[in-house]
């Protein structure tokens, strides 16, 4: 299966600089649908013959019966088949030209978290339906925000049975020592097989 990544966007139509970002999003995508479905685009999002991104954050999940992110706001579910370039918005220390940190650390992400995007409206047809798609390219993350949804912690879920055998970190294993006979020193252990090397963690 190919790989995807995928984001939501939530966007407050009651905050000024998000709801002017939300007008100039909807603005590329009624463009990108004028260029491929021609003038009677809007009528076709209107009676549902064509898929419009933007979806009203308090419509009902028919899975919960609630809301699925509540009134006022805007959500936008976008995609990729290729990782999305994501910074930071401090700069990386490192950088003389003091450009934005790049960020590796899946630690870093979470739901709810503030940032900065760039998207791309697609338009498609498939045997599935047609309308336009909402592609990420990359985002800036902005550290802050109230974090939305638990998060499941396996560390606080389950328990460990016991310490890790070194074989499961790809260590070569070592035949085990012959007994001690009475009255001599034990056996050293025997080297590990290979030279001892061990495997990367």
């Amino acid at each position: 299966m190919k790989e995807k990544w995928q984001l939501t966007l939530l966007l407050d139509v009651n905050d000024p600089a998000q709801k002017a970002e939300l007008d100039r999003l909807q603005a590329d995508a009624y463009q990108e649908g004028m260029a491929e479905f021609g003038e009677h685009f809007w009528t076709m999002v209107q009676q549902k013959t064509v898929r419009w991104p933007f979806r009203d954050g308090g419509e009902i999940n028919p899975n919960t019966g609630q809301p699925r992110f509540g009134t006022g706001l805007t959500f936008i579910n976008c995609s990729s088949y290729t990782r999305p370039d994501v910074v930071s918005r401090y700069f990386d220390p490192a950088d003389p030209q003091k450009k934005p940190r790049k960020v590796t650390d899946p630690a870093e992400y979470y739901w709810g978290q503030l940032a900065k995007v760039n998207v791309t409206f697609k338009a498609y047809k498939r045997a599935d339906g047609k309308g336009i798609a909402c592609y990420i390219n990359g985002a800036q993350l902005w550290h802050e925000g109230d974090k939305m949804g638990n998060a499941f912690d396996a560390r606080e879920t389950f328990d460990a049975e016991g310490e890790t055998p070194a074989a499961a970190y790809g260590e070569a294993s070592a035949p085990p020592a012959p007994p001690a006979t009475a009255g001599a020193p034990p056996a050293p252990p025997a080297p590990p097989a290979g030279g001892g090397g061990r495997g990367l963690l």
